[in-house]
């Protein structure tokens, strides 16, 4: 939930009994999949996805004040992409589809039954995000089998309204391999802030992740490109309903 999380970093904090949360978000993508030159990196050879415009369509529901669960369900409203030739011969003549669904999510989070005010600020949870294998594979949005994340929240607020989470996870997923880079089981890791502005119910927000492969994903011809890292920020208006 948007209500209790930092945009894809997870706090501590929960919705209240069987309170809803609901909402979208909106990626718009440049160039993510390319393959370049083996010899020259700096070299595009082409460029699998120009452009992705991704939905995610999210709802969550607290449980017993100390629990949530959450779904989400990524949509690519748009891509385009060059022709598929250079990725497998087979493919001559196609390129990526416009329109596609990725995997779904199943996501509870639980937290250790004792107030942050008792802990010095401090709050402790665990979430364990679920990936169903119902996306498209062929359009780079699906490992095509089920995955698991088991992932550990420690977060810290100020009563003036700071608050920093970091997350830590293991990704358990399918083993599969294109051109140089080899994928399977990944850590990753994520830091998320939210800094009061002075001005009634408006924060700022931000969050660092990225990915540490395993040893085994680490290519020895070419240096690896599977541990991406991102930073994304924001300015989040907190408006509540008066009955």
């Amino acid at each position: 939930s948007q209500g209790t999380n930092i945009l894809n970093i997870g706090k501590s904090d929960m919705l209240g009994h069987l309170t809803p949360s609901a909402g979208l978000f909106l990626h718009l993508a440049n160039s993510p999949i390319r393959l370049v030159s083996a010899e020259d990196q700096d070299e595009t050879e082409a460029t699998l996805i120009k452009n992705q415009l991704k939905a995610e369509l999210w709802g969550s529901i607290g449980l017993f004040d100390i629990a949530e669960i959450g779904f989400v369900l990524p949509i690519v409203a748009f891509q385009s992409g060059d022709d598929l030739t250079q990725l497998d011969p087979a493919l001559a003549g196609q390129s990526i589809k416009t329109f596609a669904i990725a995997d779904p999510r199943i996501v509870p989070k639980i937290r250790v039954p004792v107030a942050p005010e008792k802990l010095g600020g401090f709050g402790f949870a665990v979430a364990a995000p679920i990936f169903l294998p119902l996306g498209d594979e062929s359009s780079f949005n699906s490992d095509g089998g089920l995955r698991f994340e088991p992932r550990a929240i420690v977060d810290w607020r100020h009563p003036v309204g700071i608050a920093v989470a970091g997350n830590f996870g293991y990704a358990i997923r399918p083993t599969s391999t294109s051109q140089n880079i080899a994928i399977d089981d990944t850590l990753r890791y994520g830091l998320g802030v939210e800094l009061p502005t002075g001005l009634d119910n408006f924060q700022i927000i931000g969050s660092f992740f990225g990915n540490i492969p395993l040893e085994g994903d680490i290519s020895d011809e070419l240096e690896n490109h599977s541990n991406p890292r991102e930073i994304l920020g924001l300015v989040r208006d907190s408006l509540k309903c008066v009955p």
